[in-house]
């Protein structure tokens, strides 16, 4: 049997291989060679490099800086039994998305199995890991990282972005999937995703999964249980007319809560709406970092609950939607010439042999027009810059939604596609504290142009055939790779 034996001679310790063997029945070792020498009990191996052949080149740079993250917050613990194995989910969905064979695949030109301490990574063990993660414990993993993030980063929570997101399913086998209304006018089933981020820094502090046919404002209630439940106050709430309704306002405000929301223009606001001549004015002029609004507040008494409404017209908006309008409308009429039916929602624009334009022009009145509504007395400024530049969140489900790929879903058992999500949002979550380091650190760069820069980063496996040793090397990063590393934690760099 070979092994390595140390050698204590002096102050110092030498690495020799050794064989052991049998003469006259005694075991006795034979020196076979130098391996090396050990210092502040770290080995440190002769050998050659330039002799040296190549046994494996892995992706490294970007796993480093992920993993580094995921131990600030504490994520690796809070993952639990399965912990390796999603979070090579995670890092994956960051990196190189793709189903869970490919994965597996990707694993192996990586550096994870040193990393997280995995062994050979199989589609199996994959699917064992996310079937252990139901409602329960994604709830308290995400309510686990939402106290990190205060504790670590001091999130800001006096503004949070509420929206939902569909993902849609091609064929009927996921019991979750519903079909439900969409802005994309699509008829497959779904479901749907809601997703709280905060204002300032853009993180992702809660996240829920919803059957495609539930009604955008009933997804609210989770979300108002969890900050009911945490004590918090001073907060405002934005979120987009589809969530609103008047238990909901009524609810935030009673937690001592604000709401800056989108409310339906109908009733009495319709008609103020179509009432205001004046409304393109200098004095009623925001200027927003793409468009330019025209914006008239007045006090207003909405669903019992007193604010501030704010009437907002877009001109370009308006010019956009009469076109798209009039398009669909042509294309309608070329498909009932051929005998396709009229959709739904365009029949009360035609006659029977034409077009009904005077319906058309009642619809074309309100293009444009958009209605906020704030329980907070603020500026029409101040209004309409936190409503209509709420990119945080669309940026946050762009991100899902193709950075970290949540679709398509390649499952269909229901707690398998909430945890597939569940996945992508602990991305996002991890893309987003990377992101918000950069920046922290004075660094232009998106979370995926750092990721893109730091495979070049590489972990490099070397042989020395002489002495039969293994080395690993770091290939020599660059400047920029140092100021990434840096950025993410100085003792890396």
């Amino acid at each position: 049997m070979v092994f390595i034996r140390r050698l204590k001679r002096g102050d110092k310790t030498y690495l020799v291989k050794v064989e052991n063997y049998r003469e006259n029945g005694k075991i006795k070792q034979r020196y076979i060679g130098y391996v090396g020498k050990e210092v502040d009990n770290k080995r440190i191996l002769t050998g050659s490099v330039a002799d040296a052949e190549v046994i494996k080149v892995s992706i490294y740079g970007p796993l480093l800086v992920l993993h580094e993250i995921a131990k600030e917050i504490g994520l690796p613990s809070a993952l639990g039994e399965y912990s390796a194995e999603m979070l090579s989910l995670i890092y994956a969905h960051c990196i190189q998305p793709s189903s869970l064979t490919k994965i597996a695949e990707w694993y192996e030109r990586t550096d994870l199995n040193h990393l997280l301490n995995l062994d050979k990574l199989t589609e199996k063990r994959l699917l064992n890991a996310i079937d252990d993660y139901d409602d329960e414990r994604i709830a308290a993993i995400q309510n686990l990282m939402f106290f990190r993030l205060q504790d670590i980063y001091h999130v800001s929570l006096k503004a949070i972005f509420y929206d939902l997101t569909n993902v849609y399913f091609h064929g009927k086998k996921c019991g979750l999937a519903k079909n439900g209304q969409n802005s994309d006018h699509c008829f497959l089933p779904q479901i749907q995703i809601g997703l709280a981020v905060t204002k300032e820094e853009g993180f992702p502090i809660f996240h829920k999964v919803y059957a495609g046919n539930v009604h955008d404002s009933r997804t609210l209630e989770e979300i108002k249980l969890m900050f009911k439940e945490k004590g918090l106050k001073n907060i405002t709430f934005t979120w987009d007319r589809g969530i609103t309704s008047s238990i909901n306002i009524k609810e935030i405000k009673s937690m001592g809560a604000e709401v800056l929301c989108g409310i339906p223009m109908k009733g009495e606001l319709k008609r103020v709406c179509g009432s205001q001549k004046e409304i393109v004015s200098i004095k009623n002029m925001v200027l927003l970092k793409n468009t330019t609004l025209y914006v008239v507040p007045f006090e207003h008494n909405y669903c019992g609950v007193e604010g501030t409404v704010y009437i907002c017209f877009n001109p370009k908006e308006k010019e956009i939607i009469r076109e798209q309008r009039n398009r669909r409308i042509i294309e309608a009429k070329k498909e009932r010439d051929k005998g396709t039916a009229i959709p739904s929602g365009l029949k009360k624009y035609f006659f029977k042999k034409g077009f009904h334009l005077k319906r058309i022009a009642e619809t074309e009145k309100y293009d444009g027009y958009s209605v906020l509504f704030s329980t907070k007395r603020i500026s029409s400024k101040e209004a309409v810059k936190i409503y209509f530049e709420k990119d945080k969140v669309e940026k946050a489900f762009r991100a899902l939604k193709g950075i970290t790929h949540i679709k398509p879903v390649r499952h269909w058992l229901e707690d398998r596609v909430k945890s597939h999500v569940f996945i992508c949002y602990m991305s996002y979550l991890l893309l987003s504290i990377l992101e918000h380091k950069l920046k922290g650190n004075g660094m232009d760069m998106s979370c995926v142009d750092a990721l893109q820069k730091l495979h070049t980063l590489y972990k490099v496996r070397l042989r020395d055939p002489k002495h039969d040793n293994y080395f690993e090397k770091i290939v020599k990063y660059s400047k920029e790779h140092e100021k990434i590393l840096k950025a993410i934690n100085p003792a890396l760099s």
